[in-house]
């Protein structure tokens, strides 16, 4: 341990006489780690780590889907649920579950809390049981069972202040008191449901009629047995619906084969995370050639610092000193470099994840990933550092030891420029650099190009200057479609009172939320083709709205006030809608129903307006849009939008205001700019665009530098050589001209090669690309005229040093 701490003292050393260069080492490393442990923190918690469930791995999400339908996930019907509760042996329990929002009154101005309902099987199913009280009993699972309510202990603790006299005591929730029966462990949550209490999904004897299938307003839950597969799970739902084909009248099975109708199963992360886990590994590829591109930095200026020193190891060596010993000293230095690189680098990991944080919060799901790196993950970065650098130090160190004691004591002076061996190592190590560089900047540009593309894209309406508030109508006190209608009045007459309001109106279903949803329709005289009708998404809407937000009328007229439940069911449809059923024909004037049965009510399409994109500025229209008037058919949950040229914050208030001066006990939640809900839309691209640009550009500059060590390193150690070579004639533009040629012949290799690997890694991202190939010409254009700019920079200062050598000092030294 003593020789140790020699070995550490003379590294401290060693620093203080080298500052430039371990300093740059130290800053190189940190940025590769830090990097690195940033991403792979989040990679592992949403992709790795165990979910917060025992078990976890037998649980799946089950759903229904309409695969010829382009409905790929369709929830389920509560027959769904009972036929797959009896008759699916591989499942061991299965839940269901849907979300709304209730209004907590009682503590001063009406909160929104967000409820998610359950039946009784839903936390045996998870199996987490309240830390406090109890979950639901079969018998509040049915319709007309008690009012209870099971709160998360974030809702316990700001209600009751963590008290365990909570239990017993009632909530006044949307009017009526609920008996809170028991308190989830803290963190409890189900994965993309967050919710503030639990109540009991109570299911009616109607609602298990046959002819509820298809009312797929919920979601469910499973877990599998234990030796039960995914596969084998899937098999049973799809003869569950087999059986019930045969056995429902024909008109079913007629749908259910056009349509393709399933269920299935699907694996719980899976599920969950989504298109995120390729964004993942997107950002883990690109902080992984960051990482690289610092190991050969490193590499680099540890083989020079060997070379300069060859003669002090020589003649170290030639007094005694055995190789074992300038090796250790060697370790200690690079272990020191690391330790101080690694604690810097856990500074950078912290800001990478704030950046995360910052540009794709929500978009990457990093509510569920800790904003500090555990201390596990602390200790395993600079345990790696320690690990990682001593083995980047190994090759310059072998290289430096192999050169004859000799041949370094004589060539120990400034022309000593190492083994061929070392020189080849060094020109390996930048084209490295230069080529992972490259590869890293076509990424990024691509990313960069597809994230302007999908920014500049038109939604299909005017965002600007547009606010949106959100109510949710309790049942209880709006159980009737003209007690709906009459708060929608009210309150649309308050938000146009609103000095400088210039617009307003109610819509369902806003874009770009995740509110909204969708059934089959008819055309009047049109059979469907193959028996499937085909699918829309539908918006209650009123004239406002479309006014509002700008969607333009392309034809007919839009809603107005004699467009109420006593009047002539009319809708309006999109282009897209338009152009698919009514093409060559004029839709205005047309019929559009729920069914073709002699009862059904059929809606007359009175206008046609443009298209609208939901849910993101990238996506596919692949989905017509039919709207409804809202005064024919009214919804508990809808959004007011208003158009102003006052400031958001100010106008906020304002109709917060405005809407509970119509009704104090209803709540008012998720205002927001209609362009804010867009950008937010815009996080799951822009968070890799951010960071990927960030690390392109740090590789850019590690590259650089790395090229301009080279040769500044090979101009100093040929001093010598250069002076002779003008002694003897050469003219200084001649000498700058072998700097430069050495410099481009190492960035044409390393940018021909990451050029290459551009190419390749190009197809691995297209899917994340839009409006832009992966082998974009511009984009590989840009990368080589950036990096060679860069390089040729890189190449000055040694080739302005190498002509300014005085042959008469040089000559005159040697």
């Amino acid at each position: 341990m003593g020789v140790w701490l020699i070995e550490f003292k003379r590294a401290l050393r060693q620093f203080h006489l080298r500052p430039g260069l371990w300093l740059a080492i130290v800053l190189t490393l940190a940025l590769g780690i830090g990097a690195n442990a940033a991403v792979f923190h989040v990679f592992e918690r949403l992709l790795l780590a165990p979910l917060p469930f025992p078990n976890a791995d037998r649980l799946v999400f089950v759903y229904n889907t309409y695969p010829k339908n382009n409905l790929e996930f369709a929830g389920t019907s509560v027959p769904d649920y009972l036929d797959r509760t009896e008759q699916a042996k591989s499942l061991e329990s299965i839940a269901m579950y849907n979300n709304l929002g209730m209004n907590l009154t009682g503590n001063g101005a009406a909160e929104r809390v967000r409820a998610l309902r359950a039946t009784p099987t839903f936390f045996p199913t998870l199996q987490v049981g309240p830390q406090l009280g109890r979950g639901f009993s079969d018998a509040e699972g049915v319709a007309g069972g008690d009012r209870v309510v099971v709160l998360t202990d974030e809702l316990w603790q700001r209600i009751f202040a963590g008290s365990r006299d909570a239990i017993g005591r009632d909530l006044a929730i949307d009017g009526e008191n609920w008996r809170v029966i028991g308190v989830m462990p803290k963190g409890f949550a189900l994965p993309g449901q967050p919710a503030d209490l639990f109540i009991p999904f109570q299911i009616s004897p109607e609602q298990k009629a046959d002819t509820e299938r298809g009312n797929e307003y919920s979601a469910s839950i499973a877990r599998m047995r234990p030796g039960a597969t995914i596969e084998g799970v899937n098999a049973e739902l799809d003869a569950i619906v087999k059986r019930n084909a045969e056995r429902l009248p024909a008109d079913y099975r007629v749908f259910f084969d056009a349509s393709g109708f399933t269920g299935i199963a699907r694996d719980m992360r899976e599920f969950v995370v989504g298109d995120v886990g390729q964004t993942l590994k997107t950002l883990q590829l690109a902080t992984l050639l960051v990482l690289l591109i610092a190991c050969a930095n490193v590499a680099n200026l540890l083989l020079a610092q060997n070379i300069a020193r060859s003669k002090e190891f020589a003649v170290r060596n030639a007094i005694g000193a055995v190789r074992a010993h300038l090796v250790r000293q060697t370790l200690a230095e690079t272990m020191v470099a690391a330790f101080a690189g690694g604690l810097l680098g856990l500074l950078v990991a912290h800001a990478v994840l704030a950046v995360l944080r910052v540009f794709a919060g929500d978009a990457l799901l990093l509510a569920n990933v800790d904003a500090v790196l555990p201390w596990q993950t602390q200790v395993l970065t600079l345990l790696g550092g320690l690990v990682l650098v001593p083995l980047i130090a190994a090759v310059p160190v072998l290289l430096t030891l192999r050169a004859p004691q000799m041949t370094a004591l004589k060539e120990g002076g400034r022309g000593n420029t190492g083994s061929g061996a070392a020189a080849r190592t060094r020109n390996v190590l930048v084209i490295a650099q230069l080529a992972l560089s490259s590869a890293l900047l076509v990424t990024a540009g691509l990313l960069l190009r597809s994230y302007v593309a999908t920014a500049s894209a038109s939604p299909g309406f005017n965002a600007d200057g547009v606010i949106s508030a959100f109510v949710e109508l309790p049942d209880n006190r709006y159980k009737e479609p003209a007690a709906k209608i009459a708060f929608f009045d009210r309150a649309l007459g308050q938000a146009s009172a609103i000095p400088g309001v210039t617009d307003a109106g109610w819509v369902t279903g806003l874009p770009f939320t995740q509110f909204g949803w969708g059934q089959s329709y008819y055309v009047r005289g049109v059979e469907p083709a193959d028996g499937m009708p085909p699918h829309t998404q539908v918006r209650m809407a009123d004239g406002g709205y479309f006014d509002t937000v700008q969607i333009p009328l392309l034809k007919g007229r839009l809603f107005n006030d004699g467009d109420r439940l006593d009047a002539e069911p009319v809708v309006i449809i999109d282009e897209f809608l338009a152009n698919k059923q009514f093409a060559g024909r004029d839709p205005i004037g047309q019929y559009i129903g729920n069914s073709n049965d002699d009862d059904s009510v059929w809606w007359r399409v009175i206008g046609v307006v443009g298209t609208v994109k939901t849910n993101r500025l990238d996506q596919k229209i692949e989905k017509e849009t039919i709207y409804r008037p809202i005064a024919q058919f009214p919804q508990n949950l809808a959004t007011l939008v208003v158009r102003s040229p006052q400031d958001p914050q100010a106008l906020t208030e304002q109709l917060r205001s405005a809407l509970q001066t119509v009704d104090p006990n209803q709540a008012v939640f998720n205002i927001a700019t209609l362009g804010a809900r867009i950008d937010d839309s815009l996080g799951i691209r822009r968070a890799p665009l951010v960071l990927v640009a960030t690390f392109a550009v740090i590789a850019l500059l590690l590259a650089a530098i790395g090229l301009y060590a080279v040769l500044a390193f090979l101009v100093g150690r040929r001093v010598g050589e250069i002076g002779l070579r003008i002694a003897i004639g050469a003219r200084r533009q001649d000498v700058m001209r072998l700097v430069f040629a050495q410099g481009a012949r190492l960035l044409v290799i390393g940018l021909g090669i990451g050029l290459a690997i551009a190419a390749f890694s190009g197809k691995l991202i297209a899917a994340q690309l839009f409006g832009v190939s992966a082998l974009d010409p511009l984009t590989f254009v840009i990368v080589t005229l950036a990096l060679s700019s860069a390089a040729l920079f890189a190449c000055f200062a040694p080739a302005w040093r190498a002509a300014r050598v005085d042959p008469l000092v040089c000559l005159r030294s040697e």
